[in-house]
């Protein structure tokens, strides 16, 4: 159901060649959507393979060309949007009588339509000016090329057949008019293909309620976008599923699935892909009945049923007013829109709003209609231009990032009582602090309300800290002036690990804020007495989280009250490490507000080299970062992913045994990666005889909410994912299982695991979320973001084009002795061919490497609502402003 995107390579791919792809059947002209009396091109009319490759090379129908190749470059032919039917959609069509077969592709091409209206009206696709700085609209052609099926597979049942899979190419050459007349190419690179997503979701809305006309009831998922026709049963979409299963077995031989490594997936689709059958329509609707019929369903059933969930919701939907509950769906598109990020574009509002109307009956055009209606209303603001368009955000986020610089601003002007320098600095000496970390603690430690502290990977923060904390403890030893210090940081494993090591108690920042509001229910203050927060993991923290925390230290007083000057906050975290999950990006704009100490000297790595690759990473040099492990021969590349895998799993199992006592981790981007990498370790200690062979099986669900099925056996390495207060586990607890039992009669389960220096006993459901799944995972494997913080003797990561230079920091700095890397060429090179234009090209490991570093040193922007505008200007503003009015009080009082 999600829309794809590609560079046409090869136009004749489309329309030449009568055993390929799409030249099968009955299916094999596509048909031209857009037309242009310039280029001779009617819309409506059969696609002429001739006048394709003309438009695809910059000429007219008459050979005349119009637009010139780039220097030095080779010319993109094109675009390929692909718009993909939900399986429910395609198995109905399957099951249909040739006038319900009609009907679904009529209504499919109305979605399709939808999209090229809404690439019209928003997508600016020519360029102008040097370098193409300026974007404006053209009129285009387009031609699409529609098919029921995927290529041939082994099916569950050994069947092999082409799965149904109603799906649409909609290609458009590179050639539009512009305004002025003149032509030029369109622009491949840009606006069109970051409007992917927004495509996919106009199509999904627009499929859903030409469906909806047509009797069929849509069933959407309760957590996202997608939804599926009621009634057709689940069974049929999977069975005819098998193009995605095949891949999926293929990648699974390497302990991998295809959300884990889609390039690999990509380039195992390439391999395995069998020729299109010649077959007529009868016979392939013939095929597709009878596997039917063999699982069970007859086709009229099939329909019928569909007809009948139609019905019902109809009846069920009656007396309810459709547009309440479009307007009900549309009002909340702005709360979604920044639960991740502070601001966003027009194509992500669309997008956004598109999603949240499905089901609900409206259409694309009534989407973006809302859109406006959300802008007009102020729900929506525009905060200025970039060079991809209007940066917009609401008007809520705006007011809490102001609010945040310019309390962050009010704090660090404030001073409260602090501990004597001479004391602090004898405290370093005794504690071995270097003079860099000695300056930052006398920072911390200067009275000053709030201190931003900005500590790379493996600089002693934690022995910095706990300088802090204790000098502020102890306030020079002063009976009574001490501050109670607390710890606090994103995640309860990070909380804990800095309670741990600095010596105070800890909770993870949501917690602590919701333990304070309890307190404020109560009528009782945030703190009992005055306090110092140490929030560590800055870097992670959202614009909102830190904006309350400010707030509650800053307590209760405005401008015109006095504050309560008994609290601080300390923040520590490197703004180059992973970014914060929640909107904005806060330790930037407290840097840029108030300014920040720095520990900057690494003490982690105990080589040099290493600490200067580590440092390379933080700066977005992967080029030498990478090339100074692969020089020691830490940067493994195998042929496939089942040698790379197993690479890993060999040098783990022989550190693991001939250094008992190191700290091990293996390190995965995503959490579909540590699972499957977890499991190929997992079976490695199986066959050793350290994981029991017999095994239950619970319905999971990894951090990201992802479903799967999860083996648990004595023996097994398992980390928690909520917290459970009754066993004192929090998010990020280890676990490691001692006994299972399960109950005869009633089949429940009761799982006995040590957990640190204890013993607990609980059951599986203790762990479930609000859909039954089981929130524990292998512990084997750690993505990135779970391991910022660790520290490690010995780090192997799995090396794919998918990291960034955030993930790479992070994982290049986790060990104190050594880091690997594996990496599988397949999977490398099947997206190095998809990013440039010679598919034939050779690729050795020097390539790979050059390509990796490109990939490794892209930085993911985490933008402000700010961001348009000079924060040290509007912190020096209000700093200005806040001194006249305390002035003012003053001379009053």
């Amino acid at each position: 159901m999600v829309a794809s995107f590609a560079i046409i390579r090869r136009p004749s791919y489309y329309t030449s060649q009568p055993s390929d792809y799409y030249r099968s059947g009955a299916e094999s002209g596509g048909v031209w959507l857009r037309g242009n009396a310039k280029l001779r091109i009617v819309a409506g009319t059969a696609v002429n393979p001739r006048d394709f490759d003309f438009l695809c090379d910059g000429c007219d129908a008459a050979g005349n060309r119009l637009v010139s190749a780039p220097l030095f470059r080779r010319r993109a032919p094109g675009v390929d949007i692909t718009l993909s039917s939900p399986k429910s959609v395609s198995v109905l069509y399957a099951a249909g009588d040739p006038q319900l077969r009609a009907s679904i592709a009529d209504a499919e091409r109305a979605a399709v339509e939808a999209v090229l209206r809404l690439i019209e009206k928003e997508v600016r696709l020519a360029r102008r000016g040097k370098d193409g700085v300026r974007r404006e609209h053209a009129l285009f052609v387009a031609g699409v090329f529609t098919h029921s099926e995927a290529r041939p597979e082994t099916h569950a049942d050994g069947t092999v057949l082409a799965s149904v899979q109603r799906h649409h190419h909609v290609c458009i050459p590179s050639i539009c008019e512009r305004f002025d007349g003149t032509f030029g190419a369109i622009d491949t690179a840009g606006d069109i293909r970051s409007w992917k997503k927004a495509f996919g979701a106009a199509f999904r809305i627009q499929l859903s309620v030409e469906l909806h006309h047509r009797g069929f009831a849509i069933d959407r998922s309760e957590d996202d976008w997608r939804w599926s026709v009621a009634g057709v049963p689940a069974q049929l979409c999977e069975y005819f599923s098998a193009r995605r299963s095949a891949i999926e077995r293929e990648l699974a031989k390497a302990g991998l699935t295809s959300g884990a490594a889609p390039a690999a997936a990509a380039a195992v689709a390439r391999k395995s892909r069998r020729a299109k059958e010649e077959i007529n329509d009868a016979g392939r609707f013939a095929q597709w009945h009878e596997a039917m019929h063999r699982l069970g369903f007859e086709p009229e059933s099939v329909i019928a049923a569909a007809r009948e969930a139609g019905q019902r919701l109809a009846l069920a939907r009656q007396p309810e007013d459709p547009r309440a509950r479009i307007q009900q769906a549309a009002a909340a598109v702005p709360s979604e829109l920044t639960e991740h990020e502070a601001t966003f574009s027009r194509r992500h509002v669309i997008e956004t709003t598109c999603n949240a109307l499905v089901g609900t009956g409206a259409s694309v055009d009534d989407a973006l209609k809302h859109v406006d209606d959300l802008m007009a209303d102020g729900a929506i603001v525009l905060l200025g231009e970039s060079r991809d368009g209007p940066v917009l955000s609401t008007p809520e986020m705006v007011a809490i990032e102001r609010r945040l610089v310019e309390t962050a601003v009010e704090l660090a002007q404030a001073r409260i009582a602090a501990p004597d320098p001479t004391h602090v600095r004898h405290l370093c000496r005794r504690n071995g602090l270097s003079e860099e970390q000695t300056n930052v603690v006398l920072a911390a430690t200067s009275g000053r309300r709030l201190v931003s502290i900005l500590a790379p990977a493996g600089t002693g923060k934690s022995t910095a800290l706990n300088a802090i904390a204790r000098s502020l403890e102890s306030m020079g030893n002063r009976v009574g002036a001490g501050y109670a210090v607390c710890g606090a940081s994103v995640s309860w494993r990070a909380s804990l690990d800095v309670g741990a090591s600095v010596g105070v108690p800890s909770l993870a920042i949501d917690a602590l804020l919701a333990r304070i509001d309890r307190r404020a229910a109560e009528g009782r203050p945030a703190f009992d007495r005055k306090t110092i927060l140490l929030v560590d993991e800055s870097g992670l923290q959202s614009s909102v989280q830190l904006a309350r925390l400010v707030d509650l230290v800053d307590g209760d007083g405005g401008l015109d009250r006095p504050k309560n000057n008994l609290c601080g906050l300390v923040m520590v975290g490197d703004d180059r490490q992973l970014r914060p999950v929640g909107p904005g990006h806060s330790i930037r704009l407290v840097r840029d507000a108030i300014g920040a100490v720095s520990l900057s000297q690494i003490h982690r790595q105990r080589e040099p080299w290493a600490r200067e690759a580590v440092l390379a990473f933080a700066c977005g040099d992967a080029q030498s970062g990478l090339a100074a492990f692969h020089e020691r021969g830490l940067v493994a590349f195998h042929d496939q992913l089942k040698s790379a895998v197993e690479a890993l799993v060999d040098d783990w199992s022989v550190a693991r045994l001939t250094s008992p006592a190191e700290r091990l981790i293996v390190l995965a981007k995503t959490n579909a990666e540590a699972r499957a990498l977890g499991a190929a370790l997992r079976n490695r200690l199986r066959s050793e005889g350290r994981i029991g062979q017999r095994e239950i099986v619970l319905p999971a669900a990894d951090a990201s909410g992802n479903a799967h099925a999860l083996p648990v056996a004595v023996g097994d390495h398992l980390v928690a994912l909520r917290r459970v207060d009754r066993l004192g586990v929090v998010n990020g607890t280890a676990l490691e299982v001692e006994g299972i039992k399960t109950s005869r009669l009633t089949k429940t389960v009761q799982i006995t695991a040590r957990c640190g220096d204890r013993r607990i006993t609980f059951s599986p459901t203790e762990f479930a979320d609000a859909k039954g799944r089981i929130r524990l995972a292998n512990g084997l494997v750690s993505t990135a973001f779970r391991a910022q913080g660790l520290t490690v003797d010995r780090a192997f990561v799995w090396l794919t084009d998918r990291l960034d230079r955030h993930d790479a920091y992070v994982m290049a700095s986790r060990s104190t002795a050594e880091t690997r890397w594996y990496g599988a060429r397949n999977s490398l090179d099947a997206g190095l061919r998809a990013s440039c234009d010679d598919l034939d090209q050779t690729i050795d490991d020097a390539r790979r490497l050059n390509y990796l570093a490109e990939r490794l040193s892209r930085e993911r922007i985490k933008s402000t609502t700010l961001d348009l505008v000079d924060v040290a200007a509007i912190a020096q503003q209000h700093a200005a402003r806040a001194r006249s009015r305390l002035s003012e009080l003053s001379h009053e009082l």
